[in-house]
């Protein structure tokens, strides 16, 4: 639920047109942080236990809502809110990885099937894909395993898809379509998927990518070779025309030479795969001091289309640690990526590189209240999991952190991020790799074209002279302010003077995490 804002419509250059103006506000009532539904501005997070505990919650919703102001030297954040679902557990889910959101209001939660910690599922655990309602929090089987290595199979009853014990990569959702796009580290294929309006997921379609460049998966139970596997996945889109889908190729992992990739692939009006869009996007950078990298785990984009990625520490089939980055890659206004920048996670080691990413990433609100409901500054942080992330006194945190997202900032990256023990445990200093994906619960509410008066002031200074004084706020994450026209209007001329409309020129214009002060 959002609040009610005062906006000013933005159309290429903003324009105000009356200095007297009645404005009627709509106040919403927005309920406080509640155990259900999931709220805009939180984050839903999984991870896993190396002890015996069935009741262990590996999903958890992190009420990331109401952040600790950064400052130096970084804030342990102790104990925000957190809720699960009375079956969120490891003896129900077992161990998890990838998590994706619906459109819905509230909306459902998927989450992916996981062996990435070297711990195999029990031979009767079907669950690959499992659905959590968004309203009961009820955990069910969205799509499960065939057992088997193979083939994989579509259409009408198809609910399944080959397994024997790697389980999945990870999942994302195309809003433009209302699917689900699921990697599987058996096969090395992306399968479609869609509700069958009974809260199943039935198998649409399938895309191999080895038939084209990759190499292909033999058909033998267990993981397909290096350079077959796939696993984060993410949609872009503006509309039903234009979605694509990207997905991590693994082709290294620790310390092997050579690079991992990002490909793409189109979808067809329909929503189907154009299976001959097949488009190499990134060719990701080594990780400093080796002749290679680790594989992309998570893929989340910006309301503008700037792609957010994160890296696992692997090495094999199994979980590794301290190898891993998120990385941020800007949109070209061509639609392709180009530049990037490192977001810095957790403390120096391993060649003094903060690369402490366990594989969870994602953008969320710079300012959100949970008792006003107000959510702003849209995709102004970035969410990410990871091992040995700060040093409090007499612990040592692994789980979230929360990190400003302007890159300017990125040398003092700590003095700008807040820290989350995703346990509440920072004594032990026994979680290492435990921490998984991470989502935030966001809209498109800041995607409008428009702007909001933050606060204004009209006051007379000693000469006698009316000053009004306002900040101004851009709330679109792509278009700039370059101009302000005003004009005032005088109820009975010539007892007031009319002023003819005036220009302001904004140099250098701004985008929306700037605030400038404007005195007329």
């Amino acid at each position: 639920m959002k609040k009610n804002n005062l906006h000013f419509a933005l159309s290429g250059n903003a324009v105000f047109k009356h200095a007297f103006a009645i404005f009627i506000l709509i106040c919403t009532l927005v309920t406080t942080a509640s155990s259900q539904p999931l709220q805009l501005g939180q984050s839903v997070v999984t991870s896993w236990t190396f002890e015996n505990d069935p009741n262990y919650k590996v999903v958890r919703v992190i009420d990331i809502r109401n952040k600790p102001p950064f400052i130096a030297p970084g804030t342990y954040w102790n104990a925000p809110p957190q809720y699960s679902g009375a079956n969120w557990t490891k003896q129900r889910m077992r161990n998890v990885f990838g998590i994706t959101l619906d459109d819905q209001n509230p909306p459902n939660i998927f989450i992916s099937s996981s062996s990435i910690n070297c711990v195999p599922p029990d031979q009767n655990d079907s669950g690959l894909i499992y659905r959590i309602d968004g309203n009961t929090w009820q955990v069910t089987n969205y799509t499960t395993s065939t057992f088997a290595p193979g083939p994989p199979q579509a259409g009408t009853g198809i609910y399944t898809m080959p397994n024997t014990g790697p389980r999945m990569g990870n999942l994302c959702y195309d809003v433009h379509h209302d699917q689900i796009f699921a990697t599987n580290l058996e096969d090395g294929v992306i399968y479609r998927i869609k509700d069958n309006g009974l809260n199943q997921g039935r198998v649409e379609e399938f895309f191999d990518p080895s038939t084209f460049p990759f190499t292909p998966d033999n058909r033998a139970p267990g993981y397909p070779p290096h350079g077959d596997r796939l696993w984060g996945i993410g949609a872009y889109g503006t509309n039903t025309n234009d979605v694509k889908i990207y997905f991590c190729r693994w082709t290294v992992d620790s310390y092997t030479a050579g690079v991992n990739e990002i490909w793409s692939i189109a979808l067809n009006p329909n929503g189907s795969m154009n299976t001959a869009s097949l488009t190499l996007e990134i060719t990701l950078p080594l990780l400093p001091g080796s002749p290679g990298s680790n594989p992309v785990s998570d893929i989340e984009f910006s309301i503008d289309g700037d792609m957010l990625l994160a890296e696992r520490s692997m090495f094999g089939d199994c979980s590794n640690a301290h190898s891993s980055r998120i990385l941020e890659y800007a949109r070209n206004i061509t639609g392709t990526y180009t530049a990037y920048v490192v977001h810095p996670v957790g403390m120096l080691i391993n060649n003094g590189s903060n690369a402490n990413s366990t594989g969870g990433a994602d953008f969320g609100y710079g300012d959100s209240d949970s008792l006003t409901g107000e959510n702003s500054n849209c995709d102004s942080i970035i969410a990410g999991t990871g091992d040995y992330l700060f040093l409090p006194a007499n612990g040592l945190v692994y789980g979230v952190q929360l990190s400003n997202r302007n890159p300017s900032w990125i040398n003092n990256a700590q003095n700008y991020s807040d820290f989350i023990d995703i346990n509440n445990n920072i004594i032990s200093g026994g979680d290492k790799t435990t921490p998984g994906d991470i989502d935030v619960y966001t809209d498109n509410s800041c995607a409008n074209t428009c702007i909001s008066i933050l606060k204004d002031t009209v006051y007379c200074d000693s000469t006698g002279t009316y000053i009004y004084q306002f900040q101004v706020k851009n709330n679109s994450p792509t278009q700039f302010l370059e101009q302000l026209e005003l004009t005032v209007d005088s109820p009975q001329p010539p007892n007031y003077v009319v002023a003819m409309p005036s220009n302001i020129v904004i140099n250098p214009r701004f985008r929306r995490t700037q605030h400038p002060v404007f005195t007329e």
